[in-house]
């Protein structure tokens, strides 16, 4: 399988709104990390507002964004919902997690959305639906995820 460089992980994946920087974690101590608002409701999810901002121009240009805001739901441990701003602000991304099921003891949503706009135009929009999840699955290797795989959703 061929390696994504750190310069092209803010491209697109395989197409989508969602960038490999979006599905991949990040080194987290390249971010100025803030706390906006320590308790905020998302719909029924009591949830911590966070700020997060690249702290130098390798790590925007390896995310993409040189903004994002987080919703992180306390109770579940996990993003509900992001906003991004592009490096350059051409751009603002939004995404949402839906169908929110706990699988082995760990919440994952079945369901992510990324919208991308510019201004208030969406430009396009990427839904992925999670058929399964085996999170204790030990034969998992790099080979699972070849271009090819992954366009034929094998």
């Amino acid at each position: 399988m061929a390696r994504v460089p750190g310069s092209g992980k803010s491209d697109a994946f395989v197409g989508s709104d969602f960038s490999i920087a979006d599905l991949s974690p990040q080194d987290p101590e390249s971010f100025n990390v803030k706390i906006l608002e320590p308790e905020v409701k998302l719909g029924d999810e009591v949830c911590w507002l966070i700020e997060v901002k690249p702290k130098n121009e390798a790590a925007q240009a390896e995310s993409g964004y040189e903004k994002l805001q987080f919703w992180v739901s306390k109770q579940k441990g996990m993003t509900l919902q992001l906003k991004g701003w592009s490096a350059g602000g051409k751009t603002t991304k939004y995404f949402k997690a839906g169908e929110i099921r706990q699988v082995n003891g760990i919440w994952v949503p079945y369901r992510m959305q990324m919208r991308t706009l510019e201004g208030s135009n969406v430009v396009s929009e990427t839904t992925i639906e999670t058929l399964s999840i085996d999170n204790d699955a030990a034969d998992v290797v790099d080979g699972d995820f070849t271009q090819q795989r992954l366009e034929r959703g094998v």
